[in-house]
């Protein structure tokens, strides 16, 4: 048998056993877009009800967001919340799939937006009751006597419950309670967003923008952050002689106090202990109403902004988001993905497999966003993530089928964003153990 009668056999037989599908790098099948993009409204945040049958999910624009119900195929999509004038987002089931639980979109501060419970009668929403101030709400499980959502403190975001009791359409007599144990230490020392409370009622996955959750961490918004990694990114790329030009150049612009405002030498060594000093972060400069911050912001916004940076795992550690897990008995919080060489930072909307044997997540930037899982096996996770998907530039908001079988997921694989519907292939995972 000569060489290429060699390959072409080889090829084959990869072919039959499936494991091209593993190399192709997908690892999910019968792929189909269910719910596209119409007239300009962009769907999201899929969440698939108990019984398999239904979806609820968002049309987005601009100016409305409105909550949706459609077959998990898809079809016979109703909207249930175009008649309210508010516009509604994150919806997602109760256990019993009677009620849904969902936010106002917040203008400002988490506080401003109303969390709300309805029933589901038929394809319509009845007995809407305001149960909180926050957003992206989850019922417990197994009962949903509890709602689980992210809010805010003193414009810090931070994870709280609300005690419902049996009737969820009911007015809970307390409200905005907050996480006690390690919750309320990472609650005090680090923005935190996404929650999911898994379906055994007991284990929290969220996103934490700082690896020192424990001992207290930088917290800054996503916007901020990312032009921060930016001017970290063109700090290593640029030779000093240009750093410092550029800095002479933007500080005769700016105008601010020689001491605060020269620079001089930064480099990535010194460049994270400038971001921890928070005396520095916050002094104030010549210009009235601009600190130290905001001129680091100001130059990368300016100078640096059309840069696309690559990856640095110790600088996207330190001010990307990453997915941590604890439970509500105070057990330690630990990274959900320990050896972040498997995937890409920030990681976000994490959801818990029905059996508690696996999460989805998405990881990346905006540009290049991808869905990821972490296994559990003999009690234990896995230390690196598997990666799902790879067609497309932008993949998001997972969620799986109470059965396991099946992934609902955002999507412009096809060049455009809409909902779409695959099955785990779970053959070619399992060979990715």
């Amino acid at each position: 048998m000569n060489m290429k009668i060699k390959i072409i056999a080889i090829t084959a037989a990869f072919i039959m056993s499936g494991y091209c599908s593993a190399l192709a790098g997908e690892l999910i099948t019968s792929v189909e877009k269910i719910i596209p993009k119409r007239s300009g409204q962009i769907p999201q945040a899929p969440r698939v009800s108990p019984d398999q049958k239904s979806v609820v999910f968002e049309y987005y624009t601009k100016e409305d967001v409105a909550l949706w119900l459609a077959d998990s195929d898809g079809k016979n999509s109703t909207c249930l919340t175009c008649d309210s004038h508010k516009k509604l987002e994150n919806g997602s089931w109760h256990p019993s799939g009677r009620y849904i639980v969902y936010n106002q979109v917040p203008e400002g501060n988490l506080k401003e937006g109303g969390v709300y419970t309805a029933e589901l009668k038929g394809r319509k929403l009845s007995n809407i009751t305001k149960v909180a101030k926050g957003a992206r709400p989850q019922f417990s499980s197994p009962n949903g006597h509890v709602i689980f959502f992210e809010t805010s403190v003193s414009d810090n975001n931070i994870l709280a419950y609300q005690v419902l009791g049996p009737n969820p359409v009911a007015e809970p007599e307390k409200s905005d309670l907050e996480l006690r144990g390690p919750i309320q230490e990472v609650n005090r020392n680090s923005e935190v967003s996404h929650p999911f409370l898994a379906p055994d009622g007991t284990t929290i996955v969220f996103a934490a923008r700082s690896t020192n959750i424990q001992e207290g961490g930088l917290a800054m918004n996503d916007i901020d952050r990312q032009k921060i990694y930016k001017l970290w990114q063109a700090l290593l790329k640029i030779p000093d002689n240009m750093v410092n030009k550029e800095l002479e150049t933007f500080s005769s612009y700016l105008n601010y106090k020689p001491e605060l405002g020269r620079a001089n030498n930064i480099t990535s060594e010194t460049f994270r202990a400038m971001l921890k000093d928070e005396a520095l972060m916050k002094s104030a400069t010549i210009v009235k109403g601009y600190s130290k911050r905001d001129f680091l912001l100001l130059w990368v916004t300016d100078i640096l902004d059309e840069r696309d940076p690559e990856s640095d795992l110790e600088v996207q550690n330190l001010i990307y988001p990453r997915l941590w897990m604890t439970d509500v008995f105070g057990a330690p919080v630990e990274p959900l993905v320990k050896d972040l060489s498997s995937t890409s930072l920030p990681q976000k909307w994490p959801t818990v497999s029905h059996d508690g044997n696996f999460v989805v997540f998405e990881a990346g930037h905006w540009k290049n966003r991808h869905i990821y899982m972490v296994r559990k096996s003999g009690g234990k996770w896995s230390e690196r993530a598997i990666k799902l998907t790879e067609k497309g530039s932008y993949n998001s908001s997972p969620e799986v089928s109470p059965d396991g079988k099946w992934l609902y997921f955002e999507s412009n694989r096809d060049g455009t964003k809409g909902i779409w519907r695959a099955r785990l292939d779970w053959k070619a995972i399992d060979r990715m153990k």
